[in-house]
């Protein structure tokens, strides 16, 4: 429900042009092997920084960035765990990424437009609240409660029972015979996945496959 309601305000030109989305991600490893291991995927930006650069493709409705800069560091087993990444989209609009296991970020999105921003509060991943502030009026709030979680079921991570939104929007997929998402189309999970294997290269996080 966040994120439909972010679309709708985004296209109803509540902020006026996009120029600018800052997110960021910041988390600990807690040593947990599979974050850390190359043969195992591991790294901050296959494992978090796909959330961070989802929720910026989303706000610029699915296009490809023009331009992806990345510096950063690497372990010492090679994999990533603490970058920044400037994207830049059409003329005027541009990005910044905060993807790390080496610090506790705030994990929110500000949205920039020629006539106001939006916050996504914490956890931007999770959306239960936006705030509208017009360049010519007050702020507005917007809150998502999460729904009541049911027979005591126990969850790993914060707001996972927010997850039956998107067990839902499959569900209807399905019903519908769609063989993919209009809401997450397959060419803009591959364009995604091209901007964190553009930003890997360029910190040098290499696994087996890239040599």
């Amino acid at each position: 429900p966040g994120m439909v309601r972010l679309r709708e305000l985004l296209s109803s030109g509540a902020i006026g042009d996009i120029t600018l989305v800052q997110a960021d991600f910041g988390t600990s490893d807690k040593g947990t092997p599979r974050l850390l291991d190359p043969q195992l995927g591991g790294g901050a930006l296959l494992d978090i920084g796909v959330y961070v650069l989802s929720f910026i493709s989303a706000v610029y409705r699915g296009t490809a960035p023009t331009r992806v800069a990345a510096v950063g560091e690497l372990t010492s087993l090679g994999v990533d765990n603490h970058s920044v990444i400037s994207l830049a989209f059409g003329p005027g609009q541009l990005a910044t990424a905060v993807v790390t296991f080496k610090a506790i970020s705030s994990r929110e999105v500000l949205i920039y437009g020629t006539r106001g921003n939006i916050r996504v509060h914490y956890p931007f991943n999770t959306p239960l609240k936006l705030t509208l502030s017009p360049m010519d009026g007050a702020s507005e709030t917007f809150e998502f409660p999460l729904p009541a979680i049911r027979n005591g079921h126990k969850f790993n991570y914060r707001n996972s029972i927010g997850l039956q939104y998107e067990i839902s929007h499959v569900r209807d997929c399905i019903r519908r015979g769609l063989t993919e998402s209009d809401a997450m189309p397959l060419d803009e999970t591959l364009s995604i996945l091209r901007t964190i294997d553009s930003a890997r290269h360029q910190i040098g996080a290499l696994y087996a496959s890239d040599r």
